[in-house]
């Protein structure tokens, strides 16, 4: 397997937008996915309140390597974090990550137009289970 696309469906990178997130939208496609962007690494933590389906959340750090990958079921209110500083999240249909082949230590890479995102492998790179 080479390096994977994902659509962007919105970039996150003020305040509402990243409150926002998901809710009340549609299911992500399995091509899909939804990028926040923080001012600065911290352990962010992320649920899933008014989303009506589980997703994966890729937590990323200031060179948009993976650092951890945690998983929100449908409506979960109880928060996830990274067991690291993240400054990036990616957010996708439920076992992405894991179907498509990759883990902690795979890089990201946003397009110009940040309409979309490439998942490339390394070969420090761990893969999920879950």
């Amino acid at each position: 397997m080479g390096d994977i696309n994902f659509r962007l469906r919105f970039v996150a990178a003020d305040d509402d937008t990243r409150a926002r997130g998901l809710m009340h939208s549609a299911p992500l496609g399995e091509d899909e996915a939804a990028l926040f962007i923080f001012p600065r690494a911290e352990r962010h933590a992320f649920w899933n309140r008014n989303v009506s389906f589980p997703i994966d959340v890729a937590y990323l750090d200031d060179a948009m390597k993976i650092v951890d990958i945690q998983h929100l079921g449908a409506h979960q209110e109880e928060p996830v974090s990274p067991t690291r500083e993240a400054r990036f999240v990616i957010e996708a249909s439920r076992g992405s990550f894991n179907r498509l082949g990759y883990g902690v230590g795979d890089i990201a890479v946003l397009a110009d137009q940040r309409d979309s995102i490439t998942l490339k492998r390394t070969a420090a790179s761990v893969r999920h289970r879950g």
